[in-house]
């Protein structure tokens, strides 16, 4: 077990080499924060997060880590606004209606879960499968 928060503690570090080089870049905050997220720190990982979101508050990969940190913490409400937010930026893509409809199945809201899956299944250009 020490080995691993070794190791933690160097891609930790890291990463914090990588945002003093480019302290603009959200990338290394975002998966800074992912890294905290595996490592339980929940608050570390929300101030990674919002940090990235400060940088690119309308990219996805960084919009759906912050509500990656409220799905941890069983926010659901907060989740669900942070997927709101980033479905509104990236309006194409389903995946984000699919991850929607986990955290308002979670949040107890059957009808709006499965709302987003139909929306998402509309939207969705995967080939149909041969018989």
């Amino acid at each position: 077990m020490a080995a691993r928060g070794q190791e933690w503690d160097a891609a930790e570090a890291l990463l914090a080499e990588a945002i003093a080089l480019d302290p603009i870049d959200p990338y290394a905050l975002h998966d800074l924060a992912g890294l905290r997220i595996a490592r339980g720190d929940a608050k570390g990982a929300a101030e990674a997060a919002e940090a990235a979101v400060a940088r690119a508050p309308s990219l996805p990969p960084v919009l759906r880590r912050r509500a990656e940190v409220e799905m941890r913490r069983k926010d659901w409400t907060g989740a669900r606004a942070w997927m709101e937010r980033l479905i509104a930026a990236d309006p194409a893509e389903p995946r984000w209606r699919y991850d929607l409809s986990s955290v308002l199945m979670q949040s107890g809201d059957l009808d709006g879960a499965r709302a987003a899956v139909e929306e998402a299944l509309s939207q969705d250009t995967l080939p149909a499968l041969a018989d």
